[in-house]
């Protein structure tokens, strides 16, 4: 069974809604027509779109609970967004009249899914692939630093006179006589 209720950090449950009275206040707040999958996927996948389009499928639980729209978003971060997302999602799903437009929904929901995985996937190789670049660098500088210290620690010792200190220039002594 496919999840439609979540809690917040708050641990506030919540049981999103969608219906027409619903999705009408949606388009007339967010410009946001449910049924357009185009924008309601602009809406979903933009965090600050996400929280007014929960808050407005909460939001009769909400006013009999006292909670305001900045308390209800203040309680979403983290693992809770997820949670929160998929059960909005499975409830908008259910909204749709028309079998194939649920099929549609859904699949459109799934290819959502599978792209924000393979975007994570890569996301976390490029991390490690960064983190390995920056321990090489970051050996490298210190070897590098090192050998400065060392430079300076430790000067070489004077140059020892050269092996021409002792001859004559070339020059003859021209004699006084």
């Amino acid at each position: 069974m496919t999840k439609r209720t979540f809690t917040d950090n708050e641990g506030r449950h919540w049981s999103p809604k969608i219906n027409l009275y619903t999705a009408s206040r949606i388009k007339r707040n967010l410009d946001v027509n449910i049924e357009d999958f185009n924008a309601l996927n602009a809406a979903i996948t933009d965090p600050c779109s996400r929280c007014d389009l929960l808050f407005l499928s909460i939001e009769d639980q909400a006013i009999k609970n006292g909670v305001t729209p900045e308390s209800f978003g203040r309680s979403l971060a983290g693992d809770v967004m997820k949670e929160a997302t998929e059960a909005l999602l499975n409830v908008i799903s259910d909204f749709f009249e028309d079998a194939k437009k649920r099929t549609a929904f859904t699949e459109m929901v799934q290819a959502m899914r599978e792209e924000a995985e393979k975007t994570t996937d890569y996301m976390i190789t490029q991390s490690a692939k960064i983190k390995a670049a920056i321990s090489r660098a970051g050996e490298s500088f210190r070897k590098e630093f090192q050998k400065n210290l060392d430079t300076l620690a430790n000067p070489d010792p004077p140059e020892t006179k050269s092996k021409t200190s002792g001859k004559t220039s070339g020059k003859t002594r021209e004699s006084s006589e």
